[in-house]
């Protein structure tokens, strides 16, 4: 699975089997973000990351039963 980030591309996220889950957060981004504002680009990043996830279950979904 590709990682995906927040719009700012600060934190990224990865996952591997929905079991190994990956997070990198860009130098600074906590000096940077107050807690509000790096929950909420965190959210960014994982909501992009479950919904791919979904995504390429339903392909696979259809690609096998039709």
């Amino acid at each position: 699975m590709l990682p995906r980030a927040d719009r700012c591309g600060r934190i990224t996220i990865s996952v591997r089997g929905m079991q190994s889950w990956r997070m990198r957060i860009a130098p600074g981004t906590v000096r940077t973000l107050n807690e509000a504002q790096f929950a909420q680009q965190f959210r960014e990043a994982a909501t992009a990351l479950i919904r791919d996830q979904f995504a390429g279950i339903r392909a696979l979904r259809n690609r096998i039963y039709g």
